[in-house]
């Protein structure tokens, strides 16, 4: 029979080894979502453990994910200039196409996103992914106060401070 210590040695390694399994889970799984979505290129999200202004713990969550570099809802609609990239405040707008164009190359902006839809789609399908694994599970794997982001080829892990 197991004393005490050895009950709590053998539960830690027990923990190590269900973080490491899920973890593997995590990849094969990511891998396989990657698959199922071409267009899909990269994946983040953030996850921490909010606190009253006096310092006391609230409660952990995991955020909502980013899909391809983009998680706010103004860079959804963002227009960009195809033939440098950058974001357009200014536009030159044709009423009788009622398209916009690029004030210096005169190319139609497009959106950020590529199609809107699209983007909803991959945002809805990637949150699914994300659902299959709990929040306790999110925070064993990858820790609190984390910005995670996984593309084809692994996951980057990096501090998050900004909680606003």
């Amino acid at each position: 029979m197991l004393n005490y210590q050895e009950l709590k040695a053998k539960i830690s390694e027990l923990e190590k080894q269900m973080e490491l399994e899920c973890k593997k889970f995590f990849q094969g799984e990511a891998q396989k979502h990657f698959a199922a979505h071409p267009d899909l290129k990269e994946f983040a999200w953030r996850q921490f453990t909010c606190y009253f202004a006096d310092g006391d713990e609230l409660y952990f969550s995991v955020y909502d994910p980013e899909i391809n570099g983009v998680y706010d809802e103004d860079e959804v609609y963002a227009m960009i200039c195809p033939q440098t990239g950058c974001g357009r405040s200014d536009y030159n707008y044709d009423d009788e196409s009622k398209k916009m164009f690029c004030p210096l190359h005169g190319t139609e902006l497009v959106s950020k996103v590529g199609s809107r839809t699209r983007h909803k789609e991959l945002i809805k399908a990637t949150d699914k992914f994300l659902r299959q694994i709990s929040k306790e599970d999110y925070k064993k794997m990858f820790g609190d106060h984390v910005r995670i982001k996984v593309t084809p080829n692994g996951i980057d892990i990096e501090q998050y401070t900004d909680h606003h």
